[in-house]
């Protein structure tokens, strides 16, 4: 006679973050992609099933129960909680784990759910919960395709290209598989000295399920405005980025509204430029700032709102409305991409990068800025 079985139902909400499962967990979120606490489905905070998370430089570090007591994290290079201890020091839960996240465990009693890369691993199926996915980790696998669906570099080992359900490109001891990647916003800073250079910004829309990519990047050349559909790494890197994970239907909209861009390109004029062009697309989907402000302003508020940074700093403190003094560094994103380990050569330019290969077989046009008498002037070319 077989035993009954137990169904476990699933909630997302309209942003793709699970907010509830059906066995009795409601999950509560702050600005960034992690729950800051749980409870059981009627949402009170004053029994066994509440839990508070706190949270530094985009990692969990402590978690707090209704009774106010206190237990740490302390997570190796990948952030998989290896031990977890007490207020007093005592270590309830010692762990050591196999590359995809296997568990030997050799004490545990503190419940913590949160394991492998820091991701939650479902009691009910065993599997980890990376948003977008689940990763069996005793098959060092995930359990679905990956969405964006690149060539044998995404995976960085030439052996990969058809397997689209491998964990961390097989080197999962390096790399650690990302959440979601949908719009990235690239800005140059204005020439120190130059009124007339008063910087540029342009997006990247990426949409997850079909792995297509479109760069609404509007500038002037000659007589005329363009929006440059043919990007290169070298001008990529021109910029500083900030990535602002969404979800594939949002990405979607930006994508739209570039293509009809497309089609019929407005004209450059001093009011209508790289920042407004930039701010209307983003508005259509949520994104606002205040109307009339430079390129440098712009990002700038990005930077507030959007930056790693500014997300751990505000998880960290408990203050929605902390935010940072800006950074800028050509080559460098200061959003949340969490998903490569300190120090890795692999940068999301380089995946933008990989990107653009595999939705074109089209010769490649290399765009060059250079200073003119009236401001930054750009050119494109057809590589040899």
């Amino acid at each position: 006679m077989s035993e009954p079985r137990t169904r476990t139902k699933y909630t997302y909400d309209g942003d793709g973050k699970r907010v509830k499962k059906s066995n009795g967990t409601l999950y509560w979120y702050g600005l960034g992609s992690d729950p800051l606490d749980e409870t059981d489905l009627t949402g009170v905070t004053t029994n066994a099933a509440f839990k508070e998370y706190a949270f530094f430089g985009g990692k969990r570090i402590a978690r707090r129960d209704y009774l106010n007591n206190i237990n740490y994290y302390f997570a190796d290079h990948l952030g998989t909680a290896r031990i977890v201890a007490n207020s007093s020091g005592t270590v309830l839960d010692d762990s050591d784990f196999y590359p995809f996240g296997g568990e030997r465990v050799i004490t545990s009693s503190s419940g913590n759910r949160y394991k492998f890369t820091g991701k939650e691993r479902d009691s009910e199926s065993g599997l980890d919960y990376f948003g977008a996915r689940h990763n069996a980790s005793s098959l060092g696998r995930f359990m679905s395709p990956d969405p964006i669906n690149l060539t044998a570099k995404r995976l960085i080992n030439p052996a990969n290209t058809l397997n689209k359900y491998v964990y961390g490109g097989n080197n999962p001891l390096y790399y650690v598989d990302l959440d979601g990647l949908d719009i990235t916003v690239f800005y140059r800073q204005g020439q120190f000295g130059n009124p007339k250079d008063y910087g540029h910004i342009f997006i990247a829309a990426t949409n997850q399920q079909t792995g297509k990519v479109k760069f609404l990047d509007f500038y002037p050349q000659g007589s005329q405005s363009v929006i440059n559909q043919h990007m290169t790494a070298e001008r990529l890197n021109q910029h500083a980025a900030i990535t602002i994970q969404t979800t594939p239907e949002v990405a979607q909209k930006v994508i739209d509204i570039i293509e009809k861009l497309e089609k019929n390109t407005p004209d450059w004029e001093w009011n209508y430029n790289c920042r407004t062009i930039c701010q209307e697309a983003m508005a259509t989907v949520g994104i606002e700032f205040p109307d009339g402000i430079f390129v440098t302003d712009l990002w700038n508020a990005l930077y507030a709102q959007y930056s790693d940074e500014a997300l751990s700093d505000r998880a960290a403190l408990g203050n929605p409305f902390f935010a940072p003094f800006p950074r800028y560094q050509p080559g460098v994103d200061f959003g949340r991409t969490s998903f490569l380990p300190r120090g890795s050569r692999f940068s999301v330019f380089d995946l933008f990068s990989l990107m653009l290969q595999s939705q074109s077989k089209k010769k490649g046009t290399a765009c060059v800025t250079t200073q003119g008498p009236n401001g930054p002037i750009t050119t494109c070319e057809p590589n040899s």
